[in-house]
């Protein structure tokens, strides 16, 4: 019995590690993420888009009128909010966007609330933990609540794999939270990169770019990361194929710029209409509007050749130039005027 016993422990074993090999390859493939221990504990800062936001806002400074006055200049489809006490004051809100919305946005309204994405959950059983209904009634005393919108109506039990994961890619999540949340939809990865890309709405409007110049190792790649959410940041160092694990994030890196791209191209690329961005197997739609190109290159040689309306061009298209002299970062920007 105890033999039967270990032999089964020992195929589990064996059986989990090829599944966590498969996990890993896969998201090798979609850009590299690290696979976390099952032991580690799974503390993060949710950036970027999502339709649908869950929240939490302990020990909130305004009371729960003003919370809501707030959450109305939010431009949501649904919103479903309490206020509850148990160990501490708190508030609960579930949030539907009409599109998808920065986790800052909200953020800039309610700082140090504790923002996530909804999960798997639908949204009625979202709601049923808000307002504390069913299995969750009697948890802790709920004050007051706010509701309005329209609930999306969501049947779990009904979506196949592929289905939910469709469903996640349209409210925002990333080709790496699918395969992280539902690990089985690794065979569909083809199809998902395709249905990113159809889903994903073209980004119309000015988008900012920001152009820092200096020598190697002066700190210009590490002062874009430190200002930005990585997560949502995509980095081009790869010119061969530069835009082959784009995944709709918001913001754009051009590490290390020579101009390596045709100076057409790059107009195109930091223009304010939306764009397709070159990619083996499939085109990308463009959904950044924040665009960093950092450079050992003084601007004026990327491209020595173009005339000088499309130099004029160029440099109508940068809203901020830096340039380290001497160790400092100083703003040149009004030498591009």
């Amino acid at each position: 019995m105890e033999n039967t016993n270990h032999r089964e422990i020992m195929e589990n074993t064996e059986r989990d590690k090829e599944i966590m090999e498969s996990i890993r390859e896969a998201i090798k493939s979609l850009g590299g993420l690290q696979v976390r221990a099952m032991s580690e504990p799974l503390e993060r800062m949710y950036t970027g888009r999502r339709k649908k936001w869950i929240g939490t806002y302990n020990n909130p400074p305004m009371d729960f009128n003003t919370f809501v006055e707030e959450l109305h200049q939010l431009p949501l489809k649904y919103c479903a909010a309490c206020h509850e006490k148990a160990s501490q004051n708190h508030y609960h809100v579930y949030l539907v966007a009409k599109s998808t919305i920065e986790a800052q946005r909200i953020l800039s309204l309610f700082p140090g609330m504790h923002l996530e994405p909804k999960g798997h959950s639908t949204s009625k059983q979202v709601r049923d933990y808000i307002f504390k209904v069913g299995k969750h009634s009697g948890k802790c005393q709920t004050l007051n609540t706010a509701e309005w919108g329209e609930l999306p109506n969501e049947s779990q039990g009904e979506r196949t794999d592929l289905k939910a994961a469709l469903q996640m890619l349209n409210d925002g999540y990333s080709l790496k939270d699918v395969i992280l949340n539902m690990p089985g939809t690794i065979r569909y990865m083809n199809q998902l990169r395709q249905a990113k890309t159809m889903l994903q709405k073209p980004v119309h409007g000015k988008k900012e770019v920001i152009v820092l110049i200096g020598p190697t190792r002066c700190g210009k790649t590490s002062w874009v990361y430190a200002h930005n959410p990585e997560e949502d940041l995509y980095c081009v160092d790869d010119w061969d194929h530069p835009f082959d694990e784009y995944e709709s994030e918001s913001t754009l890196l051009l590490d290390d710029f020579r101009g390596e791209f045709s100076i057409s191209y790059l107009l195109r690329l930091l223009d304010r209409y939306p764009v397709k961005l070159l990619a083996r197997y499939a085109n990308k739609q463009a959904a950044y509007t924040k665009v960093f190109i950092t450079s050992n290159t003084p601007i004026d040689l990327w491209y020595p050749k173009i005339d000088p309306e499309t130099r004029k061009a160029l440099y109508a298209r940068f809203d901020r130039v830096y340039e380290w002299k001497d160790g400092i970062m100083t703003d040149t920007t009004e030498n591009y005027r």
